[in-house]
């Protein structure tokens, strides 16, 4: 049963993966993003449809296929979605920040008031090429602070020091096509 699970969730990976990438480097034009995959605008098509009749899963055929012909990393479209905070969740937490300074907390709150401030919030790091999102903040023993990266598309992680940090487009907005990286 996990093992389907998991299936299930690999599939629904690649094809929100495959929307972003169809936005992001093709303005959702599927023929477009099938012509330089070397694919039939159906099978695109088709693998974005939400229709029951019409939609198909992403396989692992498929998937290998359209990675190859749009040039980026095998197992790129099935790597886990970046997680992103919602606005009534941030909202959430900025109330608690509030609760928290009127009980006399003006400390912990402004430490809330700053890891909010930053989740989601996109930054590249110029001396390594890092381009990702916040998922959390730190702050050492002797008091620097600095942030918690995911790298756009992928698992992994970094630190930085703010310094460091060079803010990009607002999460609402599509991020950037692909890194060199990540391309085959």
């Amino acid at each position: 049963m996990a093992k389907l699970r998991d299936q299930r969730e690999v599939i629904h990976q690649r094809k929100e993966h495959l929307r972003r990438l169809c936005a992001n480097r093709f303005g959702n034009n599927q023929t477009q993003m099938a012509e330089a995959a070397g694919l039939h605008a159906s099978q695109i098509h088709n693998a974005l449809s939400d229709n029951e009749k019409h939609g198909r899963p992403i396989g692992d055929s498929l998937a290998r296929r359209i990675e190859a012909g749009l040039g980026i990393a095998t197992g790129y479209l099935d790597q886990p979605l970046e997680v992103r905070p919602s606005d009534a969740r941030l909202h959430d937490l900025l109330a608690l920040a509030a609760e928290l300074e009127e009980w006399g907390w003006e400390e912990d709150a402004q430490t809330l008031r700053d890891l909010v401030g930053d989740l989601g919030k996109r930054y590249s790091v110029e001396f390594d090429g890092f381009v990702g999102s916040v998922v959390g903040t730190y702050r050492r023993h002797d008091g620097e602070e600095g942030v918690v990266m995911q790298h756009d598309g992928t698992r992994m992680v970094h630190i930085y020091r703010r310094q460091h940090l060079t803010p990009l487009d607002a999460p609402e907005t599509p991020p950037p096509p692909l890194p060199e990286w990540v391309k085959s």
